[in-house]
C-alpha cells in the first residue's frame, strides 16, 4: 500500500510503470504491515512525491520542477506492538512533517550568564 500526505492511499502493483505520483505533497509512504515502513518527507515544500511498488522501482522520493528546501528519509516498522502506543503510518508522517520543518523553528533564548564563586 502507499499512502501521501493528502490522504490519498491505493494498492500497488506490478509492474513498475505503476508507480504513484501526487503533485503538491508533503510526503509519501509505502507500507505492509509485516515489514517496515519507507517514506520521504520534505518538511516545508509541497513537492510532487512519487512511490515505485518494488523492483527497480522500489523506493519513495520527491521528482519534478519544483525543488524542496530539505528532505528526509524515513525507514521503520510501525506497529501497534505489546506495551506501545498505537501509532498509525499516517500520525508518524505527519509528526516528522511538523517537527523537522524550518520554518517553526524553536526558540532559543540565553538568560544571565552565572559566575563562580
Amino acid at each position: 500500500m502507499w499512502l501521501g500526505s493528502g490522504n490519498e492511499s491505493e494498492k500497488l502493483s506490478w509492474p513498475a510503470k505503476n508507480a504513484k505520483r501526487r503533485e503538491g505533497t508533503f510526503w509519501c509512504a509505502k507500507f505492509r504491515p509485516d515489514s517496515p515502513t519507507l517514506g520521504d518527507v520534505t518538511p516545508d515544500d509541497r513537492v510532487q512525491h512519487r512511490v515505485g511498488p518494488g523492483g527497480g522501482m522500489g523506493g519513495v522520493g520527491s521528482e519534478g520542477r519544483n525543488p524542496a528546501t530539505h528532505f528526509v528519509t524515513f525507514g521503520d516498522v510501525i506497529s501497534s506492538a505489546p506495551n506501545k502506543l498505537p501509532v498509525s503510518v499516517k500520525q508518524t508522517m505527519d509528526a516528522l512533517q511538523r517537527t523537522l520543518n524550518i520554518v517553526d523553528q524553536p526558540v532559543i533564548s540565553i538568560s544571565t550568564t552565572e559566575k563562580r564563586p
